[in-house]
């Protein structure tokens, strides 16, 4: 029975998975975020891709490129800690490449006259991407040191597990505590903007000359009677009558133009 790259598109559709063709194999190319490992341009990004052979008779999940080992004795810690990591891990295992050096984390399982659900894709993509940015670091730790890390030495990697969903919870709540600042700043934007066109509108009492020392804000109380006893200073010195406040648009209502005190 087996499966066909139809039903892995159909799943990966489903299940929302951010995906492409590779432009030579034709092979789903998923892409994942990541915390921890940097792919070969620096970015905090994996991709997982998908391959069936044996006519849809065996399935692989598997990340290119993810580490190049040395060819020489430096490469003993970090073979040493794959094999722990595949010891005490369901599922994941690396395969390396002796003629480069290239290792690809993988999941992979024959299907013979069966076939793959759509939560087992999912789950295969997802866990795969999860545990490569999980021991990510453990790994850069034998790469760079020529050591295993002692948290693999342990022999209990529950530890390894926690202390990684912790940190994705912690920066969880420091990304939504940044949203509701971002979100505060919008308002306080919005907001001052209403004031700005309040004060630009024609119709309002503190719009004066463009040469006034009226600032741009609405005035309210005890400030505007100093602008407004201000303005009659300047307008008794220069002998012309003093600008009063553009009054309400009140043609509608019925009512008398507000005088100035009114406006005060």
């Amino acid at each position: 029975m087996g499966i066909t790259k139809e039903d892995i598109l159909a799943a990966l559709d489903n299940g929302k998975l951010r995906y492409s063709l590779h432009e030579v194999t034709k092979e789903p190319v998923i892409l994942f975020s990541t915390d921890n490992f940097r792919n070969d341009g620096g970015s905090f990004a994996l991709v997982v891709v998908i391959s069936v052979t044996e006519e849809g008779e065996y399935i692989k999940f598997f990340v290119p490129s993810a580490y190049h080992i040395p060819e020489d004795e430096s490469a003993y810690a970090v073979l040493k800690s794959f094999s722990i990591i595949a010891w005490q891990v369901k599922m994941l295992d690396f395969e390396v490449d002796p003629s480069d050096g290239e290792v690809r984390p993988t999941i992979d399982f024959p299907l013979e006259d069966g076939t793959a659900t759509e939560q087992q894709l999912i789950r295969c993509c997802k866990t795969l991407a999860q545990l490569v940015d999980i021991f990510d670091p453990y790994i850069k730790h034998a790469l760079l040191h020529n050591e295993v890390h002692d948290a693999l030495l342990e022999g209990d990697i529950a530890p390894v597990f926690n202390a990684y969903h912790k940190r994705k919870g912690d920066a969880a709540l420091d990304s939504l505590r940044e949203r509701f600042g971002q979100l505060r700043d919008e308002l306080e934007i919005e907001e001052g903007e209403q004031s700005n066109e309040e004060s630009d509108n024609p119709n309002d009492d503190t719009t004066g000359n463009a040469d006034d020392d009226t600032p741009p804000s609405k005035p309210t109380g005890s400030r505007l009677k100093r602008l407004l006893r201000q303005k009659r200073r300047q307008a008794a010195k220069k002998g012309s009558p003093t600008d009063s406040p553009a009054p309400l648009d009140t043609s509608d209502s019925g009512d008398d133009e507000p005088s100035d005190d009114e406006w005060i």
